[in-house]
């Protein structure tokens, strides 16, 4: 059995926002914080689902919220891109 998906800490959201620099990991351009900024998400790579189990069984190894492993990206379309290949509005 598979461990459960945790959510991602504040602390380990903003170490990794740190880590770029405040830019997008796919696209490069700095995030926009105002009051309607981007919306920004966070993708594990490698992903989650392609991760061993840890020894103990209860987390993945690398650990699913080891911040050097998980980087930040713009909600769309530069997650959306990653996740399936085409940005969106784009033919299937």
């Amino acid at each position: 059995m598979r461990p459960k998906r945790k959510a991602i800490p504040r602390a380990v959201k903003l170490a990794v926002r740190i880590r770029q620099d405040h830019h997008c990991a796919e696209c490069g351009t700095v995030f926009d914080y105002g009051e309607n900024g981007d919306k920004i998400e966070y993708d594990h790579r490698p992903a989650i689902i392609a991760r061993a189990v840890n020894v103990n069984g209860d987390d993945y190894h690398p650990p699913q919220n080891d911040p050097d492993f998980i980087e930040a990206l713009h909600k769309k379309p530069c997650h959306l891109f990653r996740t399936i290949g085409r940005l969106p509005g784009a033919e299937k």
